[in-house]
């Protein structure tokens, strides 16, 4: 009997236990699914963040890239404006310059003018004081009156041409005028004066040359001969060397200096740009086939 009882007492138990059991894991399960929605919420919500942080950070990105142009643009044109400045200023500093040579050969052309004139101020000066002055006899007032002797004055003797006075530009066209119109005698005067008052000017070597031209002219060979050698001696960069080479050439050759001559045009044909080199090795040919032949 009592087995009986602890036995139904048993079974009532586990009747009693084994819905409560069940009441338990379903409480379980909803309160498992209720923090899975709750998680899937969180998670939508996270993913919703998560792009908007993205457009963001690419609206940032494309405003920053578009400042970022801008600032290069800017730096681009900074470098270009610099480039232009820094022409600009070369620019100025090569007229600066050029205008500094030309006010530097103005000045040296005044220099050479005043130093002239001071030459030829002392020149007349000595002159004047070497001039004594006119003797003057004590006037006698017992002294007959005598009729005042006829004086003739004579002409004026011919001046040679001087740049006492003149500027290098209109001494130098007054000795070219001269040489041009035959007046070779004057021409060379005139050059010859010009080197001796303006020495440093730019036509220099243009007065030289011309003076061996006017002394060639007047069948003055050697006296052209080393007006020609001044030129190549004092102005080895001028235009007119090669031609003294080949004019010297050519007043070696009146003179019968064939040696000399075929040297001189040996050494005008060294400028190959020069049309007295054409001349000179056409010459040096001529030469060629009239040298007699030897034995």
């Amino acid at each position: 009997m009592t087995r009986r009882f602890i036995t139904t007492c048993a079974a009532v138990a586990l009747i009693a236990i084994v819905p409560a059991r069940a009441d338990a894991q379903n409480r379980e399960h909803q309160q498992q699914a209720a923090e899975l929605r709750i998680l899937q919420e969180q998670q939508v919500q996270l993913a919703l963040a998560l792009a908007q942080m993205a457009q963001s950070l690419a609206e940032t990105a494309k405003a920053l890239n578009s400042r970022i142009d801008q600032t290069n643009e800017r730096i681009l044109k900074g470098f270009a404006d610099q480039a232009l400045g820094i022409k600009s200023i070369e620019s100025n500093i090569s007229i600066i310059r050029q205008n500094s040579q030309e006010t530097s050969t103005r000045l040296g052309e005044l220099k050479n003018e005043i130093e002239a004139l001071r030459r030829d101020l002392t020149t007349m000066m000595s002159r004047i004081t070497a001039v004594p002055p006119p003797a003057v006899d004590p006037l006698d007032p017992n002294a007959p009156v005598l009729p005042s002797p006829v004086v003739t004055t004579p002409p004026p003797p011919l001046t040679p041409t001087t740049t006492i006075g003149l500027s290098p530009q209109v001494a130098y066209q007054t000795a070219y005028a001269d040489y041009t119109s035959g007046q070779f005698a004057r021409a060379v005067e005139g050059f010859r004066d010009y080197l001796r008052n303006f020495p440093t000017y730019e036509r220099a070597d243009d007065a030289q040359y011309h003076i061996g031209e006017s002394e060639y002219s007047q069948n003055r060979f050697e006296e052209a001969i080393a007006a020609y050698n001044l030129v190549i001696q004092n102005h080895p960069k001028s235009e007119w060397v090669p031609w003294s080479y080949y004019k010297r050439g050519l007043t070696q050759g009146r003179l019968g200096r064939v040696d000399e001559q075929r040297a001189s045009f040996e050494q005008a044909a060294k400028f190959p740009n020069s049309e007295a080199a054409i001349l000179a090795k056409n010459r040096l040919d001529g030469l060629s086939r009239t040298a007699p032949t030897k034995p």
